[in-house]
């Protein structure tokens, strides 16, 4: 099987650095919630950490120099303004929201009606 070309989009960050991302793959995830103990008494902020950590295990090069580094070092050396644009940004474009949520509820009800 001929390996797919993966498409990576450019963001610049307030900071004026220059990042290049992709969307996750499911290996990703599995990556990331193997690194985050999530349970009942720290749900949102071990989501919240969890969706911070996929989003930098995504980026692929900064100001145009290929990253090397661990998704937890990134997040953990990335500005604050920074992280919380590129996480927001991200989140927008790949993880569920309100409309995607909205979608995703017609589809399965017209897909149970069938």
């Amino acid at each position: 099987m001929a390996k797919q070309e993966v498409k990576t989009y450019e963001l610049t960050l307030p900071s004026g650095k220059v990042i290049d991302f992709r969307a996750h793959k499911g290996a990703d995830k599995v990556a990331v919630l193997q690194s985050v103990q999530i349970g009942a008494d720290n749900y949102v902020s071990g989501t919240a950490i969890a969706n911070g950590y996929l989003a930098c295990k995504c980026i692929t090069a900064v100001d145009g120099a290929e990253t090397t580094e661990n998704f937890k070092r990134v997040y953990d050396n990335m500005a604050g303004a920074d992280l919380d644009f590129y996480v927001s940004v991200f989140a927008e474009m790949f993880l569920l929201n309100e409309q995607k949520q909205e979608d995703i509820k017609e589809k399965a009800a017209f897909l149970l009606k069938g």
